[in-house]
């Protein structure tokens, strides 16, 4: 989409939106904590953590 902008071959308006076909959801536990987040178990089946 960028490079058809940047290119001048597509105005922004001219331009679907798209959605990503993957998406990977990473929560970084400690970083959740400090916030006030609590990490659900149930986020274990869609999550991947990092220290």
């Amino acid at each position: 989409m960028a490079v058809a902008i940047l290119k001048g071959e597509a105005k922004p308006s001219e331009i679907k939106p798209e959605y990503p076909k993957n998406v990977k959801l990473v929560i970084n536990k400690q970083a959740a904590e400090k916030q006030g987040i609590k990490v659900k178990p149930e986020w274990d089946q869609m999550a991947e953590y990092m220290e």
